[in-house]
């Protein structure tokens, strides 16, 4: 073989190739352990991410708070009949109320409590037993029981609230269960409204606002406070409904939430219920609006109603 055929073999000399040798496997060895360690990563990871069967320490569920599950009432509707030389005169009456109650950890107490509508007014409080002295028929089949007795006034009549909570020997407080007891005045007189005052016309300034008061006189022969809502509904001229808004009868005593301003009114609780409604500069003019009054007292009678046109140029 030439010379030049030697340099194009490139002939190795035989302890460079044993170096190669060597070379490549140290350099396996190094691959495999560098395989192993991503093997490891990986089931690391997959171990953080799947969770481990590790022993675990069992936490015990927390007590759940007691279940009051049904309310029952000797009656849901009490007719009151008021008398007709003293028709604001307080009468009483005894109603029976039992509470059914699920729990796991024993009762300490079941409280009820009697408001009237919009929970001005507490007619009665206390707590049913399941002692089995009457009413309670039988002790501790978790049924609580009580005779109520409640004085019934005219803020009373109406929908009332009969409302139950338990708490057991944990301490835990149930949710509050209620009923309605609705107490009906039989011998109730509807209210009635006068002495309207509303301008005929109105003129809606280039710029800024007007505000316009209006204001109805009510009586009631079960008193004023029997009276629950006065109310102004504004109709367009094709009869369609604009809006029903609330009247008060409150002093004036700060904004109310209907226009964000002062009712108007003068004297808090003298029976005249007022309103006053802001009318910007964008107001359509050239047309009229009509104003309808009514009152409702607490049996649900309806006032006779008033009405009357304002003309907004």
């Amino acid at each position: 073989m030439s010379a030049y055929s030697a340099k194009r073999l490139r002939i190795i000399p035989p302890h460079a190739e044993k170096f190669n040798r060597a070379a490549e496997a140290v350099l396996g060895f190094f691959m495999r352990m560098k395989t192993l360690a991503e093997l490891a990563f990986c089931v690391i990871v997959s171990s953080w991410l799947t969770g481990c069967d590790f022993p675990t320490k069992t936490i015990p569920d927390p007590m759940p708070p007691p279940f009051l599950s049904k309310i029952e009432t000797s009656l849901d509707s009490l007719k009151i009949i008021s008398s007709p030389n003293n028709p604001t005169a307080a009468t009483d009456t005894t109603i029976g109320i039992t509470a059914y109650v699920k729990d796991s950890s024993g009762i300490r107490s079941v409280h009820y409590s009697i408001i009237s509508e919009g929970g001005n007014t507490i007619l009665a409080t206390g707590v049913l037993s399941d002692n089995g002295i009457s009413p309670d028929p039988v002790t501790g089949e978790k049924i609580y029981t009580s005779f109520v007795s409640i004085h019934v006034t005219t803020e009373s009549i109406g929908t009332n609230l009969i409302q139950i909570q338990a708490e057991n020997l944990s301490g835990l407080v149930s949710s509050t269960l209620s009923k309605a007891l609705v107490l009906v005045n039989v011998t109730n007189h509807a209210p009635q409204i006068f002495n309207l005052v509303m301008p005929d016309t109105v003129f809606v300034p280039a710029s800024g606002s007007v505000n316009v008061k209006v204001s109805v006189a009510v009586a009631d022969s079960e008193g004023l406070s029997d009276i629950t809502s006065v109310t102004l509904t504004s109709q367009r001229p094709d009869g369609s409904t604009v809006a029903t808004y609330p009247m008060f009868d409150d002093g004036s005593a700060g904004n109310q939430p209907v226009f964000g301003i002062p009712s108007g009114d003068a004297v808090a609780d003298d029976g005249v219920y007022t309103l006053t409604i802001p009318l910007p500069s964008t107001t359509q003019r050239n047309t009229y609006r009509t104003f309808i009054f009514s009152a409702t007292d607490r049996s649900g009678a309806v006032s006779n109603t008033l009405s009357k046109k304002i003309y907004i140029e």
